[in-house]
């Protein structure tokens, strides 16, 4: 995955799970700068769920105000990390914990499913509002450091593929 993703995405989409996991096993390992392998990993699980876009949120704050921030935002299969960095920080994304499904998420520690994000009331559709883009679909699982506490959120929305909802199989391949 060393070259463009986007010039080798027909490629990795022929591939079988299984390679592209080797794939990404290998990239981990030999990746050493953490933006660019939060990236390959975003990437990569969009390919083997077939999410339309990801993002990555870290916690930040004090205890008694602690807020998501986006690390990378709005990652598809075709953007480049620098695009994906980028779009973070002029969307300014700043969500606190227990607001939308990704704070409520960070919140809970639960791993969220939605189908309809539209009519679950936790779904805030302010992102939605200032990028225009329509969230339908929602995976999104906490992120937990080795004593348990949540340090990110990593979301993905939506299917490109005919799928009308993330499958047990795709909470899988996000864990």
């Amino acid at each position: 995955l060393s070259l463009s993703l986007s010039g080798r995405r027909e490629e990795l989409y022929q591939l079988d799970e299984g390679e592209l996991f080797m794939e990404l096993i290998r990239d981990v390992a030999n990746e050493l700068d953490i933006n660019v392998l939060c990236h390959k990993i975003l990437v990569n699980v969009g390919l083997l769920t077939h999410a339309d876009r990801g993002s990555l949120f870290l916690a930040k704050g004090s205890l008694e105000d602690r807020y998501l921030v986006a690390k990378l935002f709005d990652v598809t299969q075709d953007t480049e990390l620098e695009e994906a960095v980028q779009k973070a920080k002029n969307e300014e994304i700043k969500i606190p914990f227990g607001v939308g499904i990704a704070g409520y998420v960070a919140q809970t520690k639960e791993i969220i499913n939605l189908k309809d994000a539209y009519k679950d009331p936790r779904f805030n559709n302010t992102i939605d509002l200032r990028t225009g883009y329509k969230t339908q679909l929602i995976l999104s699982m906490p992120i937990c450091n080795y004593e348990g506490d949540v340090i990110g959120v990593a979301q993905i929305i939506n299917k490109t593929n005919s799928s009308n909802e993330f499958t047990d199989k795709d909470v899988e391949v996000f864990k």
